[in-house]
């Protein structure tokens, strides 16, 4: 699958372990590397595991339209389906859901 970022900032830290660790942790880090690369194994979204410790869940409320993903203790892998105007081209035609844009790492429940 297609992984873009909101934010350079936040590409940036996703890309190196050394930058993950200095924010969240050895623990967190290792989770989130886990995740990005469950990420781009996936052909869609569907694809991703629903049950622990992955749990990749569509989220409610004021964040309907977007999942998370465990990524330990209370953090989540907080991402969003491309919109069809961003259509990902593959080798199957267009794909409104063959690629993400990951909006951050973090603790919604507090």
């Amino acid at each position: 699958m297609y992984i873009e970022f909101k934010t350079n900032k936040l590409r940036k830290q996703c890309e190196s372990f050394a930058e993950l660790r200095k924010a969240y942790g050895e623990t967190v880090a290792r989770q989130v590397m886990k995740r990005l690369n469950a990420l781009k194994a996936a052909d869609r979204i569907k694809d991703l595991d629903p049950l622990p410790p992955t749990r990749c869940h569509p989220l409610k409320g004021n964040r309907k339209g977007q999942y998370a993903m465990n990524v330990g203790q209370r953090y989540r892998l907080i991402f969003e389906p491309l919109t069809e105007t961003r259509l990902i081209r593959n080798e199957r035609g267009a794909c409104p859901e063959c690629g993400v844009r990951v909006l951050g790492i973090e603790d919604y429940h507090e």
